[in-house]
């Protein structure tokens, strides 16, 4: 592979040490036992810890504010409703990111089916009026409306094949790893890494010059 682009990606998270990381998830596993046991303060807990993330992600695939919130909480409805199936082996966010995927995936293609509906018989869609959700690739991140470093970078990652900023959104803006990523696509770790490093090249190519580095 060529030399991958070194970019300012706003909202970059710091990455986990791998003390904190075994200890996140065993902590996210030790919430899925509890939960599983019908703890549902346990539960609470991890929808408290992953809340923000998940809205987020759906948002970056949706590019919907309402929907956004709205697949959030189907994901952990969902989670719920399988908690049974978990299996405590550490790795929760890629189960957790699974299921956000396919709910907001779903939400895509009943929105389409919906929008061609309605254009069949020539009726008014609320989606025309939608306004997309700026905050959706990096809200858990704090940034601002303002920030223009960070409009360009979301404006960007809304150009791209879903598959790459899938992949990208997944390392970037939440912080797993390649191995994750892999679980979540259904690929392998070095299909997730090629996608990331093609998602940055095609970024460096979209974001305006002064952005790369």
């Amino acid at each position: 592979m060529d030399e991958m682009p070194h970019l300012k990606l706003v909202g970059k998270p710091v990455p986990e040490s791998d003390e904190y990381s075994k200890a996140r998830a065993q902590a996210d596993d030790l919430l899925m036992i509890a939960s599983a046991q019908g703890d549902r303060a346990a539960f609470a807990m991890l929808v408290s810890r992953y809340e923000g993330h998940v809205r987020s992600y759906c948002g970056a695939i949706l590019h919907h504010e309402n929907q956004a919130w709205d697949a959030a909480q189907d994901v952990f409805l969902r989670l719920w409703a399988t908690r049974l199936r978990y299996r405590a082996k550490g790795r929760f966010r890629a189960y957790l990111y699974t299921i956000a995927r396919n709910t907001a995936r779903n939400l895509c293609r009943a929105r389409r089916r919906r929008n061609a509906l309605t254009n069949l018989l020539g009726l008014q869609d609320d989606d025309a009026s939608a306004v997309v959700d700026t905050r959706a690739v990096a809200g858990q991140q704090g940034l601002h409306e303002q920030d223009e470093a960070a409009r360009q970078v979301r404006l960007a990652l809304s150009q791209l094949d879903e598959q790459l900023r899938d992949a990208l959104v997944l390392r970037y803006f939440n912080d797993l790893s390649y191995d994750e990523i892999a679980a979540v696509i259904g690929r392998t770790p070095s299909t997730a890494r090629s996608r990331v490093f093609y998602g940055l090249r095609r970024l460096a190519e979209l974001l305006p010059k002064e952005s790369v580095q």
